[in-house]
């Protein structure tokens, strides 16, 4: 974006003294109370598709369409991170059906697994090396 790193920590100190002066005079628990809970509800059901769709565009299980925005990628089948996808998705709804506490963590256990396996994958010099795939870093 062209902005130095310096300039991004004021505008997170700033924005975090903001923060606390909401949170001390009460206002944002005013504007919290303001919202009514089926929109609240709404509000996180939004996210939380949002988010599934990013999981199943990484996992390569949905691809981009022009004619649909999105469809089924099948030409991922051969590729274990898209089972690994799967496998993780019907384990998590197989431990959400039986009401099991450690769902979340199994669930996020296994995609990070599943990430480290793809990770893996790509010819890394050693389990330290930074991943090629990720761009924070410049090469």
């Amino acid at each position: 974006m062209g902005y130095p790193w310096q300039v991004a920590l004021a505008a997170v100190f700033v924005e975090g003294v903001i923060f606390i002066i909401l949170s001390v005079t009460r206002f944002r628990t005013a504007v919290i109370n303001a919202i009514p809970i089926s929109q609240k509800y709404a509000i996180g059901a939004g996210i939380g598709l949002f988010l599934t769709l990013i999981g199943l565009k990484k996992a390569g299980i949905i691809v981009s369409s022009k004619a649909t925005l999105v469809t089924l990628g099948t030409q991922n089948f051969v590729k274990p991170e898209f089972w690994l996808a799967i496998f993780g998705i019907f384990l998590a709804c197989a431990l959400m059906v039986r009401r099991s506490r450690s769902s979340a963590y199994f669930n996020t256990d296994n995609n990070g697994y599943s990430n480290s396996f793809e990770s893996h994958s790509k010819a890394r010099k050693s389990i330290l090396a930074p991943n090629p795939r990720l761009h924070f870093y410049e090469a």
